[in-house]
């Protein structure tokens, strides 16, 4: 299981081989986001990441991040990759509030909140998970929005969340798994 969970928690920060690109975009919100990262591990696991025109992967303040991971160990199974993640959000930050949302389609949502350990900014990340096309992955849709705690009120910020879940809820996977080259 530890090892599942440094998977889904640390797979692609080391172990990828990436490169930047920058030919595609994608829109989420009413805002479109280009590609700026892509990266690929030996195994056939893939990340791609995409931020605002303006924004660099080194200062973003929103990203989306497509993902395809095999997880062999939890059947590909979406809703069980959510409550993994879930519980590594909570074993490294105790206090963040995590919640998943499952629906008839088997896919599931993660969103929780996290302060950066310097508490200069909160980072706010929510998760759609379905299990990729193929059968061989679960693949996800990351929406993540980093803000300073004065920056925006907390009845803001619960509005916004909603608005942001009820978007993932209805973000066609279709186009993550084409990312990937998989329809």
């Amino acid at each position: 299981m530890r090892t599942l969970l440094n998977v889904l928690l640390l797979g692609f920060a080391f172990a990828c081989q990436g490169a930047y690109a920058e030919d595609s975009a994608v829109s989420f919100d009413g805002q479109v986001f280009l590609k700026r990262f892509e990266a690929a591990q030996p195994n056939g696991d893939k990340l791609v990441e995409f931020v605002r025109d303006g924004e660099a992967l080194e200062n973003w303040t929103k990203l989306i991040g497509f993902r395809y991971q095999q997880l062999p160990r939890i059947d590909n199974d979406a809703k069980k990759a959510a409550a993994a993640m879930a519980q590594v959000v909570k074993a490294t930050n105790p206090g963040a509030p995590a919640q998943v949302m499952v629906n008839d389609q088997n896919e599931a949502i993660l969103d929780f909140l996290i302060l950066s350990k310097d508490a200069k900014f909160m980072e706010f990340n929510l998760f759609k998970y379905a299990k990729s096309n193929d059968g061989n992955a679960v693949v996800s849709f990351q929406f993540a929005y980093r803000f300073s705690p004065s920056s925006i009120s907390p009845p803001e910020f619960s509005k916004s969340r909603i608005t942001w879940i009820n978007s993932a809820a209805s973000y066609d996977m279709n186009q993550v798994q084409a990312a990937f080259g998989k329809k």
